[in-house]
C-alpha cells in the first residue's frame, strides 16, 4: 500500500497551540502509511520543522505574499500540490484563512478538505466589515471543507457557528510530562543559573501580543518592588521579542527575566516552575494548560480562556484582566504553597478525558480514511 499524504496547513511551525497538537499526532503516526508535509506562510527555523524533516516530511513555505492574495495563493498551491503531491487531504488549521486553502483544495479535487479551529479570536470581533469578512469566510468553509474539527466548544463557535462539527482536544505525551528525569530538572536550574530557594514562574508559548508578555512584566515589576526572590521564564520565539528586551531593561528586570526562545525540553521546564503563569487575552483551547495539569504544575489564567481546559485537579486559578499586575502578583506567591496531585490520577484522567496521543493517533486515522 502506499503512503498516504496529508498536507498540513500552518502558519508557521513555533511553539504554538496547534503546531504543538499535529506535531504531537505526527510523533505517533504510523509513517509506512501517512506522511504529512507541512505548508507554513514563513520563518521555519524551529525544532518542530527539524522533527518534521528528521523524519521524512517536508516544510514547503507558501511565503506571506501569496497568503494574502487569494489568486496568487491558488496558483502557488496549485504548483506546490503538483511538485510535491499527490495529497489525499488538506488539513487547515488557519481559522479564517482556512476559507482560501480548502476552496483551493476543493477546485484541484483534492478528497478530504478539513477545517480545524484553534481560537476564540473570531467571537471577539467588532466592526461592521470585519463582520461581513467572518460571515464571508465562514461560508467558504463550511462549503468546501468535508469534516470541521475544533479544539473545543468556544473555538468550534467562534468560526463555524451553529454548523455541525466535532471536537478533538489537543492531545499531549503524557509520559513525557508525568515522568521526567529530576537530574535533567536540576542540570536546567544549574544551567539558568536558578538556586533552589527562587520562585520559578514560566510562561509557554508565542511571543506576541494575544499571549499578553507586557502584561506579565508588569506583573514582574510588582514582584520585584515586593522585593522577592524569583524569576520569569519565557518560552517561545515571536515577534514582540525586542519589545519584551527593552521592557526587561527598562524596568531592571534583567536578572528576573529570562527570554528562552524556543525549547525542545518542555517537560523538563514545566517540572522546573512554581506557578505556569497565562494572562492570554483570547485562547482557543490551550494545549499548554494540558501540558501544565501533566505536569502538576499550578496556573494562574484570565478569565479569557476556556473552562473546558480545566481537567478538574484543581490546579488551575483564575483572574480577570482588569485586576491590576499587583492582584494576579499576589495570588501567585499563594500558589507556590499548592498540594500535589497525585502521577496515577492525572494519568487517569487525561487519558479518560481523551488527551493522550499515543490513542489519538487512531481518531486521526480515521479522519484521513486510512
Amino acid at each position: 500500500m502506499s503512503v498516504v499524504r496529508i498536507l498540513q496547513v500552518v502558519g508557521n511551525l513555533q511553539m504554538g497551540g496547534a503546531e504543538t497538537m499535529i506535531i504531537n499526532v505526527y510523533r505517533q503516526i504510523d509513517k509506512k502509511k501517512i506522511q504529512f508535509d507541512f505548508l507554513v506562510y514563513g520563518d521555519v527555523k524551529s525544532p518542530y520543522a527539524e522533527i518534521v524533516k528528521q523524519n521524512g516530511g517536508r516544510v514547503i513555505v507558501l511565503g506571506k505574499k501569496y497568503a494574502r492574495n487569494p489568486i496568487a495563493y491558488f496558483i502557488k498551491l496549485r504548483n506546490i500540490v503538483k511538485k510535491y503531491g499527490p495529497y489525499k487531504g488538506i488539513h487547515a488549521h488557519m481559522d479564517s484563512h482556512n476559507a482560501i486553502s480548502l476552496s483551493i483544495a476543493r477546485l484541484l479535487k483534492i478528497p478530504i478538505r478539513i477545517s480545524h479551529s484553534h481560537t476564540t479570536l473570531r467571537s471577539n470581533s467588532k466592526g461592521f466589515f470585519r463582520k461581513i469578512y467572518y460571515a464571508l469566510t465562514g461560508f467558504f468553509i463550511t462549503h468546501n471543507a468535508t469534516l470541521l474539527l475544533s479544539c473545543g466548544r468556544s473555538a468550534g463557535m467562534a468560526l463555524y457557528g451553529k454548523k455541525k462539527y466535532d471536537i478533538v482536544y489537543n492531545p499531549i505525551n503524557i509520559d513525557s510530562f508525568v515522568n521526567v528525569d529530576c537530574s535533567l530538572v536540576e542540570r536546567l536550574k544549574e544551567q539558568l543559573n536558578i538556586s533552589q530557594k527562587k520562585i520559578i514562574i514560566g510562561m509557554v508559548g508565542r511571543l506576541n501580543e494575544v499571549k499578553n508578555h507586557l502584561f506579565a512584566i508588569e506583573i514582574a515589576t510588582k514582584l520585584k518592588k515586593y522585593d522577592k526572590d524569583f524569576v520569569l521564564l519565557l518560552a517561545g520565539e515571536g515577534p514582540l521579542r525586542s519589545t519584551l528586551e527593552f521592557q526587561i531593561q527598562k524596568n531592571s528586570l534583567e536578572n528576573n527575566v529570562l527570554l528562552l526562545g524556543n525549547r525542545k525540553d518542555v517537560p523538563v521546564l514545566f517540572k522546573c516552575i512554581n506557578v505556569l503563569l497565562m494572562p492570554s487575552k483570547y485562547e482557543g483551547f490551550p494545549v499548554t494548560l494540558i501540558e501544565a495539569q501533566a505536569a502538576g504544575v499550578p496556573a494562574l489564567i484570565s478569565d479569557n480562556i476556556t473552562d473546558e481546559a480545566d481537567l478538574g485537579f484543581g490546579l488551575l486559578h483564575r483572574c480577570s484582566l482588569k485586576k491590576s499586575a499587583e492582584v494576579w502578583a499576589d495570588i501567585i506567591l499563594n500558589l507556590t504553597t499548592e498540594k500535589n496531585v497525585s502521577d496515577l490520577q492525572r494519568i487517569r484522567v487525561l487519558k479518560e478525558k481523551g488527551f493522550d496521543s499515543k490513542e489519538s493517533v487512531h481518531t486521526f486515522e480515521k479522519f484521513y480514511a486510512i
